[in-house]
């Protein structure tokens, strides 16, 4: 394996020989590269300042939800009601609380039976799951179909980052698995909505309609951590999920019981975002903090990376 790792990052080299990581670095922008990448930031950032849509990009109905799953003491009676104002939550949760691999016995026909049924924390992922849906798409069919495939990648990356990280708060008797898979799912937010302001700004003729992917992931990894935290303050989602897609990036997280969720989701978005390109160091950096934080060894990381892969290999084929 490349020693490379041990010249850069050497904490992190049992790790990378254990994931079977070659060693690299993401490739340097050229001036032309670095000019665009400068100007779109730029236009996507008044985009952003001047978009009234707020809480209609995230179904109300979803958002009571997520903060009341959020509480420690909400009753079904509350939460069933929350769920009956919103068509599409209602056929999820119902949808999911009569699925065959629950193994129940007789059809659920109410919402207060299927939240029963399903219990607090799930009724909450299928919150997350049908917040996601509208979060990850654009707002109108033809901004969706200029990035209809990044769009569907981050709506994967989403889902196994919630998965991923629900699976490690159990594997590893952490944080809460509820909380740790809402945060999965939302902490990136921001990258959809930095595309989605991208889309508008091509079909409003304000962008060029070509423009290289790689800088347009370099504009989305640079904007994603402000404008979603902006997003989750201006939707008034749960503070522990605004704390967490604000700091997620942070060079260091305290080693505290109150920042469980945001290291298992760190270490699980670290992982698989390793999986699809070279990342920084600064990156690596992150991942390797909370790593450390959690107590993972490099056999466990790998363990932890085959169930991450096959999450999203799952997630993919239910997506599409």
């Amino acid at each position: 394996m490349d020693e490379a790792w041990g010249d850069h990052a050497p904490e992190f080299k049992p790790y990378a020989h254990a994931l079977g990581l070659p060693f690299a670095l993401p490739p340097e922008l050229t001036d032309e590269q670095l000019e665009l990448m400068a100007q779109l930031s730029t236009a996507v950032t008044e985009f952003a300042s001047k978009d009234d849509n707020g809480p209609k990009s995230l179904p109300t109905a979803s958002l009571r939800i997520l903060n009341l799953v959020a509480q420690n003491d909400v009753e079904v009676t509350e939460l069933s009601s929350a769920i009956n104002q919103d068509p599409a939550l209602m056929t999820a949760v119902l949808r999911v609380a009569n699925s065959a691999l629950l193994g129940g016995t007789g059809q659920i026909a109410t919402v207060r039976d299927a939240v029963t049924r399903l219990g607090i924390a799930e009724t909450g992922r299928v919150a997350g799951a049908v917040a996601a849906k509208t979060l990850f798409s654009a707002k109108s069919k033809s901004a969706h179909a200029l990035f209809s495939a990044s769009f569907l990648d981050l709506h994967v990356a989403a889902a196994a980052a919630a998965g991923g990280a629900a699976f490690l708060a159990m594997e590893r008797a952490v944080g809460r698995s509820d909380l740790a898979y809402l945060g999965g799912m939302l902490h990136d937010v921001g990258k959809s909505l930095a595309l989605g302001a991208i889309a508008s700004l091509v079909l409003d003729n304000k962008a060029p309609r070509e423009i290289d992917p790689e800088v347009i992931f370099i504009v989305l990894e640079s904007l994603h951590v402000e404008l979603g935290a902006e997003a989750h303050d201006r939707w008034a989602l749960p503070q522990y999920l605004t704390t967490l897609c604000a700091s997620h990036h942070d060079s260091t997280v305290p080693n505290h019981p109150s920042q469980a969720e945001l290291h298992l989701v760190r270490v699980v978005s670290g992982l698989l975002a390793l999986r699809t390109r070279p990342q920084p160091l600064e990156r690596i950096s992150e991942l390797m903090q909370s790593i450390q934080v959690l107590g993972l060894t490099p056999v466990q990381t790998r363990a932890l990376d085959a169930e991450l892969r096959r999450n999203t290999s799952r997630m993919r084929d239910a997506l599409v």
